[in-house]
Protein backbone atom coordinates (compact mmCIF):
# COMPACT_ATOMS: atom_id res chain seq x y z
CA UNK A 1 0.00 0.00 0.00
CA UNK A 2 1.17 3.51 -0.83
CA UNK A 3 0.00 6.53 1.21
CA UNK A 4 1.16 10.10 0.57
CA UNK A 5 3.05 12.09 3.78
CA UNK A 6 0.16 14.19 6.01
CA UNK A 7 -2.85 12.20 4.29
CA UNK A 8 -4.26 8.84 6.12
CA UNK A 9 -4.18 5.28 5.64
CA UNK A 10 -5.97 2.06 6.68
CA UNK A 11 -5.05 -0.92 6.84
CA UNK A 12 -8.28 -3.54 6.60
CA UNK A 13 -7.88 -7.32 8.02
CA UNK A 14 -11.06 -8.99 7.64
CA UNK A 15 -11.57 -12.51 9.60
CA UNK A 16 -13.89 -15.37 10.43
CA UNK A 17 -14.13 -17.91 12.70
CA UNK A 18 -16.07 -19.42 15.76
CA UNK A 19 -15.50 -18.54 17.91
CA UNK A 20 -14.99 -15.20 16.58
CA UNK A 21 -11.45 -14.03 16.58
CA UNK A 22 -10.05 -10.79 18.00
CA UNK A 23 -7.59 -8.83 16.06
CA UNK A 24 -4.57 -6.97 16.66
CA UNK A 25 -1.81 -5.23 14.52
CA UNK A 26 1.83 -5.06 15.20
CA UNK A 27 4.03 -2.76 13.25
CA UNK A 28 7.68 -3.87 12.56
CA UNK A 29 10.90 -6.31 10.52
CA UNK A 30 9.12 -9.73 11.66
CA UNK A 31 6.17 -10.46 13.71
CA UNK A 32 7.09 -11.53 17.54
CA UNK A 33 4.42 -11.74 20.28
CA UNK A 34 6.37 -9.04 22.16
CA UNK A 35 5.95 -6.40 20.03
CA UNK A 36 3.81 -3.49 20.56
CA UNK A 37 0.05 -3.48 19.90
CA UNK A 38 -1.03 -1.00 17.82
CA UNK A 39 -4.35 1.23 18.30
CA UNK A 40 -7.22 0.00 16.07
CA UNK A 41 -10.74 0.68 15.22
CA UNK A 42 -11.87 -2.95 15.44
CA UNK A 43 -10.27 -4.68 12.54
CA UNK A 44 -8.98 -1.89 10.93
CA UNK A 45 -5.50 0.24 11.75
CA UNK A 46 -5.77 4.12 10.67
CA UNK A 47 -3.16 6.42 10.32
CA UNK A 48 -3.69 9.81 10.49
CA UNK A 49 -1.78 11.72 9.58
CA UNK A 50 0.73 9.28 7.68
CA UNK A 51 4.32 10.52 8.38
CA UNK A 52 7.65 9.19 7.08
CA UNK A 53 8.48 6.89 10.20
CA UNK A 54 5.15 5.13 9.19
CA UNK A 55 6.97 3.07 6.68
CA UNK A 56 7.23 -0.47 7.46
CA UNK A 57 5.70 -4.12 7.39
CA UNK A 58 2.34 -4.29 9.43
CA UNK A 59 0.79 -7.66 10.83
CA UNK A 60 -2.27 -8.21 11.42
CA UNK A 61 -2.57 -11.23 14.34
CA UNK A 62 -6.39 -13.04 13.98
CA UNK A 63 -6.59 -15.09 17.35
CA UNK A 64 -9.54 -17.01 18.90
CA UNK A 65 -8.05 -18.50 21.23
CA UNK A 66 -8.47 -22.26 19.27
CA UNK A 67 -5.20 -23.50 17.78
CA UNK A 68 -2.69 -21.13 15.86
CA UNK A 69 -3.14 -17.51 15.51
CA UNK A 70 -3.51 -16.37 12.19
CA UNK A 71 -0.81 -13.56 10.66
CA UNK A 72 -0.57 -11.89 7.62
CA UNK A 73 1.41 -8.80 6.90
CA UNK A 74 1.09 -5.53 4.56
CA UNK A 75 3.46 -3.19 3.59
CA UNK A 76 3.26 0.26 3.92
CA UNK A 77 5.22 2.88 1.94
CA UNK A 78 4.93 6.92 2.43
CA UNK A 79 5.63 9.42 -0.89
CA UNK A 80 6.60 12.37 0.14
CA UNK A 81 7.07 15.90 -1.96
CA UNK A 82 11.11 16.90 -1.89
CA UNK A 83 11.71 19.29 0.60
CA UNK A 84 14.12 22.25 0.54
CA UNK A 85 15.74 23.89 3.77
CA UNK A 86 18.24 26.36 4.38
CA UNK A 87 18.80 29.60 6.90
CA UNK A 88 18.87 33.41 5.54
CA UNK A 89 18.03 34.53 2.07
CA UNK A 90 16.81 31.80 0.33
CA UNK A 91 14.73 31.24 -2.67
CA UNK A 92 13.33 28.62 -3.70
CA UNK A 93 10.18 26.91 -5.64
CA UNK A 94 8.48 23.95 -4.73
CA UNK A 95 6.28 22.19 -7.98
CA UNK A 96 4.29 19.15 -7.61
CA UNK A 97 6.18 16.72 -10.17
CA UNK A 98 3.52 14.26 -11.61
CA UNK A 99 5.47 12.13 -13.24
CA UNK A 100 9.24 11.13 -14.01
CA UNK A 101 11.42 13.75 -13.79
CA UNK A 102 14.54 15.58 -12.57
CA UNK A 103 14.85 18.68 -9.94
CA UNK A 104 17.84 21.09 -9.89
CA UNK A 105 18.46 22.60 -6.77
CA UNK A 106 20.20 25.59 -6.12
CA UNK A 107 20.29 27.26 -2.99
CA UNK A 108 21.19 31.45 -3.48
CA UNK A 109 23.48 32.78 -0.85
CA UNK A 110 25.99 31.56 0.47
CA UNK A 111 25.83 27.87 -1.56
CA UNK A 112 27.08 25.05 0.36
CA UNK A 113 25.35 22.82 -1.67
CA UNK A 114 24.27 22.10 -5.60
CA UNK A 115 22.81 18.59 -6.02
CA UNK A 116 20.25 16.84 -8.95
CA UNK A 117 17.78 14.79 -7.58
CA UNK A 118 16.04 11.95 -9.60
CA UNK A 119 12.35 11.71 -8.87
Amino acid sequence: MVALENSSAELSCYTFGVPEPSVTWHKGTTYELTSEELPQDGNRLIIYPVKKADRGIYYCVADNGVGTPAIRNVSLDVEFFPMVQGGGQVNHYVKQLTSNAHLLIVLVGVINLIRVLSI
